[in-house]
């Protein structure tokens, strides 16, 4: 049964294993990739020998078109118009009586898909293997939570966006010459299909806690609601290289994230009133900016060094923004 999974996916398998070879390119590190038979929504890596891992997908993953279905299914033509241009980026295969909807659920699962296979590569890339005993799994239901477990998941889910980002717009768009406009559009029209692609992925893997939680410290995972945030703070960056490559100066840039982030939760929110998920976010929500900061912090407040990969330590003029917008929706609430 397992030969036959990988060889039933074995064009998912060859693009991933592809993938991962330009992922990790020049690093030395090889990835083996494995189908398994369990229909759970979870991935798992292992180290196998010095610097050579395997990636285990659960079949659950490749699976998800009904899930998709049940949580779009108030998603009109005009709705998912704005993301037909990316459809080539579909890793499934495509049947000939395919609908329009039907292949933007595959583009939604072969977003999801992707960000799965690229976050196990973060924690490959953050050297959390090694920590773990050589395995390193999703979802265990002996796992004790904290903030020091999801800030490596922090880690693993910004790796994954900075590097599939980029690559769904270059494989979409290419180099060719775009003046700041187009290039506007089209990369306000990506964030909007990847954060959504991701509220499903966090609505199917986490649906326990995609509602109010009480207490952050005890999940094994951000809170959905946190991972939303600091993904758009990592398509950020993102949007600000693509604007560098293709010529447009900072300035330029700056306005165009800051056109971006101020347009998409907008966006963002109509497309969540139409979306079958409780996950809720608001723009400088203050409990979800308080858990990311803390994500954040977690390596710089420890006295012992590691020798793991971290994100960089905010800088303050972040944190004051941020005191600044928690004051402010303070005394908006009184």
């Amino acid at each position: 049964m397992q030969d036959n999974l990988n060889s039933k996916y074995k064009s998912i398998v060859d693009f991933l294993q592809m993938s991962s070879e330009i992922y990790f390119n020049e690093t030395g590190i090889k990835v083996k990739i494995e189908i398994v038979n369990d229909f759970s929504f979870n991935a798992r890596v292992s180290k196998i020998e010095e610097k050579v891992y395997k990636i285990e997908i659960r079949h659950g993953c490749l699976c998800l078109e009904n899930l998709i279905e049940n949580i779009t299914n108030r998603y009109t033509e005009d709705d998912l118009k704005s993301f037909w241009r990316f459809r080539k980026l579909n890793i499934f295969e495509k049947n000939a009586g395919d609908t329009y909807r039907e292949e933007l659920n595959q583009l939604f699962g072969s977003i999801i898909l992707l960000h799965i296979f690229f976050h196990e590569c973060g924690h490959i890339t953050a050297k959390y293997i090694d920590k773990e005993n050589g395995t390193y799994a999703e979802m265990q239901p002996s796992d004790n939570g904290g903030y020091e477990k999801q800030e490596q998941e922090m880690v693993a889910d910004w790796l994954s966006t900075k590097f599939l980002y980029k690559s769904m717009f270059f494989a979409t768009i290419g180099t060719d010459k775009i003046d700041f406009e187009e290039l506007l559009s089209i990369l306000e029209q990506l964030t909007i299909l990847y954060w959504l692609s991701l509220t499903i992925e966090f609505q199917i893997f986490d649906s326990v806690h995609t509602g109010d939680v009480p207490d952050y410290s005890l999940l094994t995972h951000p809170h959905p609601a946190v991972r939303l945030y600091y993904s758009l703070d990592a398509m950020q960056e993102c949007i600000l290289d693509i604007f560098n490559i293709y010529g447009f100066d900072d300035m330029q840039a700056e306005y165009g994230v800051e056109y971006i982030v101020n347009n998409i939760y907008i966006l963002i929110e109509s497309y969540l009133q139409i979306t079958e998920t409780p996950i809720s976010i608001k723009k400088d929500d203050p409990q979800i900016m308080d858990c990311y900061i803390t994500l954040r912090d977690v390596p710089y407040c420890s006295k012992v060094k590691d020798n793991y990969f971290h994100l960089i330590e905010l800088p303050k003029e972040y944190r004051k923004s941020s005191e600044k917008y928690k004051r402010f929706f303070k005394n908006k609430n009184i």
